[in-house]
């Protein structure tokens, strides 16, 4: 800590928290709190990637960092709502809470320095005209990156709709379900709605033809082989028009018995698609 009490440090943070960027986020909130108090108490060994799962994230005694990389996806989200909140409305603040790459203890960093002095007439006109540029590159650059960032628009389909399998279960149903909900309470406006696909459960389409009707990009295909008590989930993210596979996950031996199962899976699913995504 350089310099600052305690104190500032906590009053610092639950005005971080009630921002707009953290108010409806109670994950990041819980992440934020949690290593900011174990710093502050100098607790930081309790600030490693297992524990955050379980006490931050709420896995059970099962969880795997190499296998769920909640953390890791949580701690980027993290740095970026951190960085959108001091180039907004913490910007004229004077300390930062900052969170390093490749680590999960924050960091308390001081902005405290010499009163700047007055320009003189001359410099605030540079100053003014510098701004004015700034501002219209500024617009250029977003226009331009609205007009050609990638679209992430998909929807999620069981494996029986797409191949009309005949399971004895509807697994890959429930499951694509959960996930299609996990995806668009983090993103909205990111997957089509359930009620819009729901058509084709009997309808006989290949993935080009849903894609053409939805007017999506790529479809996520969810396969469940095995029992409730012992799944295997692969997971195919497909070029719509081509079929070609993006990604595929694979994941063996998940519970899907129960509600709290679907939605564990569901998540660990999200998480890894949004890793894919930020890779693109």
């Amino acid at each position: 800590m350089t310099g600052q009490s305690p104190e500032t440090v906590r009053e610092h943070l639950e005005k971080i928290l009630a921002s707009d960027g953290f108010v409806n986020s109670e994950r990041l909130c819980r992440f934020l709190r949690f290593t900011v108090e174990a710093k502050l108490v100098g607790e930081e060994d309790r600030i490693k990637e297992y524990l955050l799962g379980r006490e931050v994230f709420d896995r059970d005694d099962r969880y795997d960092p190499r296998m769920d990389p909640i953390v890791r996806v949580e701690a980027r989200r993290l740095r970026t709502r951190l960085q959108e909140y001091y180039e907004g409305p913490g910007r004229g603040d004077s300390m930062r809470i900052e969170l390093p790459k490749g680590h999960y203890a924050p960091e308390f960093r001081s902005l405290e320095g010499p009163a700047p002095q007055k320009p003189n007439r001359r410099t605030a006109c540079v100053g003014i005209a510098a701004a004015v540029l700034a501002l219209l590159g500024a617009g250029i650059y977003l226009t331009q990156r609205q007009r050609t960032a990638p679209i992430q628009t998909l929807t999620i389909l069981p494996s029986h709709w797409v191949w009309k399998e005949d399971l004895p279960s509807r697994l890959d149903e429930d499951l694509a379900e959960r996930i299609a909900a996990e995806l668009a309470n983090r993103t909205p406006g990111s997957v089509i709605g359930w009620p819009l696909i729901q058509k084709f459960r009997t309808e006989s389409k290949t993935v080009a033809q849903v894609a053409s009707d939805l007017g999506v990009p790529r479809i996520m295909v969810v396969s469940v082989r095995g029992e409730a008590d012992s799944a295997r989930v692969t997971v195919f993210l497909l070029k719509a028009m081509t079929g070609e596979k993006l990604w595929v996950g694979d994941y063996e031996g998940r519970q899907l018995g129960s509600a709290q199962a679907l939605r564990e899976t569901a998540r660990l699913v999200a998480d890894e698609y949004t890793q894919v995504l930020e890779k693109q």
